[in-house]
């Protein structure tokens, strides 16, 4: 089913929407040499009916054109010392429209490049540190596919977190900082019309900040 909030602020019922569908095809590896181990795949991923939220008109729909999703995906991990562990993951993938007119466009908030690196130190039998960094590559604002193609893209960004853990029999505790570099980035953002100070509003990018730098304890005890 489909809604959307009318300009009184009303949730307003918008027709039944048909389910979205795939055709996915994935062929992968794993390979270990020592004490690295390697696994990735490549995919190509075929969607009627997706479902799509137009900015724009404030409801969701069933796009009447596919969308065809390809790429590659890595992951990696090695042991360097009996206390060192990295791993590094990537993704590239192209997402575009493959009929109708907008035949080949790509689709927002889709980034092409996905990378992670991970580390993790062993102390002691008991402590641990590491960290976690992510990389997502710059991609199209939401916006009525109608005119987001020809728009700005909103900018690609690299955020970080780092932890110390314990363990202890069936106590797990774990310290993590996220964003450790208090990075200013979004993970959504879209163009459509947005209030102003006269109240008439206008047609502009807008976006929903994530969280600056913040900390977080999460404690667990298995019986």
């Amino acid at each position: 089913m489909g809604f959307y909030f009318n300009a009184e602020g009303n949730r307003v019922f918008n027709g039944i929407l048909k389910p979205q569908t795939a055709q996915t095809y994935e062929l992968g590896g794993n390979w270990i040499l020592s004490s690295v181990r390697v696994n990735g795949s490549i995919f190509t991923s075929l969607s009627q009916n997706e479902i799509t939220f137009n900015p724009s008109t404030g409801y969701n729909y069933n796009s009447p054109y596919n969308v065809n999703r390809r790429g590659v995906v890595l992951d990696s991990s090695a042991s360097l010392t009996n206390r060192l562990t990295v791993a590094g993951s990537g993704k590239y993938q192209k997402s575009a429209y493959t009929d109708g007119p907008y035949l080949g466009n790509a689709i927002p908030l889709a980034p092409n490049l996905l990378l992670n690196a991970r580390a993790n130190y062993l102390i002691d039998m008991n402590w641990s540190v590491g960290g976690v960094v992510n990389y997502v590559s710059n991609q199209h604002y939401d916006a009525s596919p109608n005119y987001y193609n020809a728009l700005a893209v909103m900018p690609s960004y690299t955020v970080g977190d780092v932890y110390l853990a314990y363990k202890l029999g069936g106590l797990d505790a774990k310290f993590t900082i996220k964003n450790v570099g208090n990075a200013s980035y979004a993970t959504y953002g879209g163009y459509g019309t947005v209030a102003t100070p006269d109240g008439a509003g206008a047609k502009s990018y807008y976006y929903y900040p994530s969280d600056r730098r913040s900390y977080f304890i999460t404690t667990k005890y298995t019986f």
